[in-house]
């Protein structure tokens, strides 16, 4: 038998599947249950789920986005400093794994 906890995370899980944000869960859920956007996130985490999967930009262009920094002016940036501004410069998303 199901108990109401089980239900509610279901549920946020079913209506995640669906495309939905946190917000938008919440909103849907305080019909029947009230959830704190904190516990929406628990409980997509818990069933593996997240607001949206990110791409990595193409291994290429990243390649070639660092070989242009390092032979510029600011060639002596750490790796924090190349990730930002790959990402503000460039537009490039790179993972962090």
């Amino acid at each position: 038998m199901e108990n109401a906890l089980e239900r509610r995370n279901r549920l946020i899980a079913e209506i995640a599947k669906k495309g939905c944000s946190v917000k938008e869960i919440q909103r849907f859920n305080t019909v029947v249950y009230v959830t704190s956007v904190r516990q929406i996130q628990r409980v997509l985490k818990h069933y593996g789920l997240s607001k949206k999967p990110r791409q990595e930009s193409a291994s290429c262009a990243i390649k070639q986005a660092i070989q242009n920094e390092l032979e510029g002016p600011g060639s002596l940036v750490g790796y924090r400093g190349m990730w930002h501004k790959l990402k503000h410069s460039y537009q490039l998303t790179i993972l962090h794994d």
